[in-house]
């Protein structure tokens, strides 16, 4: 027979076992939400890098035409060129990684206590591996 203390106990014990059962799914849907959104950025940002690439390299060797034929005029022009390239690249990596941390924010105001789980995760995780070194 068991009394009421017991009883209470066993409720409370239960509760924070579902509560805690509730917490670990909650923070496996976050991280393989971040993972789908880190996931889905990633291709947009090799992409935006691999079209910066390709327009340094296609810059240069314009570069290298211009200043063999058309001395400092076209050289200023050939420099305006680049320096617009490189300006349109920036602002393309910089909205990717925006959106980036917007969707990491949406995560972090929808489950605060998840997402600090997983960042003590993730720091246990780097401890662990800085130990080891």
């Amino acid at each position: 027979m068991t009394t009421s203390g017991e009883g209470e106990r066993d409720s409370v014990r239960d509760a924070a076992r579902d509560s805690a059962r509730e917490a670990s799914k909650d923070a496996r849907k976050a991280v393989r939400e971040s993972t789908k959104a880190a996931a889905e950025a990633a291709p947009d940002i090799q992409a935006d890098l691999e079209e910066l690439r390709a327009d340094i390299t296609r810059l240069a060797q314009q570069l290298g035409m211009v200043v063999s034929t058309h001395g400092s005029h076209a050289w200023n022009r050939a420099k305006s060129n680049v320096e617009d390239v490189l300006s349109d690249a920036e602002k393309r990596a910089r909205k990717a990684g925006d959106d980036l941390t917007a969707t990491i924010n949406d995560s972090i105001q929808e489950r605060p206590y998840t997402t600090l789980a997983i960042a003590a995760a993730v720091g246990f995780l780097a401890h662990a591996i800085w130990r080891r070194r």
